[in-house]
């Protein structure tokens, strides 16, 4: 009976042993677990930090990338540079937290970024391109923009009966050009209106006038050598009836030259 009693006691000590074990490696496995999780919300935490930093240079090249047209050699380094640092940050978010961020959606994302950069590159040379020519081309815009002058004046028809009024741009008058150059272009025509006057016939110059032969009857005289009155022939004079919108104002001074190119 009394042996009986001490194993009732060792085989409580025994139970008790294992109970306490149990809570030790239940405690032990259960603090691991927090470490582990504490481990996890480090890594998500670290994984998010690297995503807004990502997603932060993503926002400031975008809004780098719309002035792109203004950019030059310096502007496009630093784009360049911020891009660079990117495509690093993604590559390092697909490394190391793969199980947060999918790898197909990062790679597209890296190039589409870079092909986005050449773009840029282009709209940039293409805008400096442009902008080169613009400044050789200047002082030849100005002077023709000099040619050309804004005056107001009263509408045709029933809205200028009524005083309406319209803005237009009319090509200043005082152009000077070469005298040979002037020549070279009125003397043929001039030509054609002499032939056609001497076959009695009308020339109509649009919006410039109409030349016309206008006989005239000889008048009588009297000749001293012979005594007598006599009736002189008949004369054909040369007449031009002048366009109503025709005017014509004369610029005296800066008159053209008579050199043509190429003479000393």
């Amino acid at each position: 009976m009394k042996l009986l009693l001490q194993h009732r006691i060792l085989l409580g000590y025994i139970i008790l042993i294992v109970v306490i074990g149990s809570m030790a490696a239940i405690m032990f496995h259960e603090r691991n677990r927090v470490h582990d999780i504490e481990d996890e919300i480090t890594e998500i935490r670290e994984a998010n930090q690297t995503i807004n930093a990502a997603h932060r240079h993503i926002t400031v090249l975008a809004t780098l990338g719309e002035s792109a047209i203004t950019w030059d050699d310096e502007d496009y380094q630093k784009y360049q540079l911020r891009r660079k640092k990117v495509d690093s940050l993604l590559l390092f978010l697909q490394g190391n937290y793969a199980e947060y961020t999918p790898s197909a959606p990062i790679d597209t994302l890296r190039l589409v970024l870079e092909n986005k950069e050449k773009h840029l590159f282009n709209t940039m040379q293409a805008f400096q391109w442009q902008d080169s020519l613009l400044q050789e081309q200047e002082p030849a815009i100005a002077e023709q923009t000099k040619n050309f002058r804004t005056v107001t004046r009263k509408k045709k028809g029933i809205a200028g009966f009524f005083g309406a009024k319209e803005t237009i741009q009319l090509e200043n008058q005082n152009i000077r050009y070469p005298k040979w150059e002037l020549l070279s272009i009125i003397d043929p025509a001039f030509e054609v209106i002499i032939e056609a006057l001497a076959r009695d016939e009308e020339v109509h110059l649009n919006k410039f006038g109409r030349f016309s032969i206008k006989h005239k009857k000889g008048a009588r005289f009297y000749n001293i050598n012979t005594g007598q009155k006599e009736t002189a022939p008949d004369k054909k004079l040369v007449q031009f009836t002048p366009h109503k919108g025709f005017r014509f104002t004369a610029t005296p001074e800066n008159p053209g030259t008579d050199e043509a190119p190429g003479n000393p």
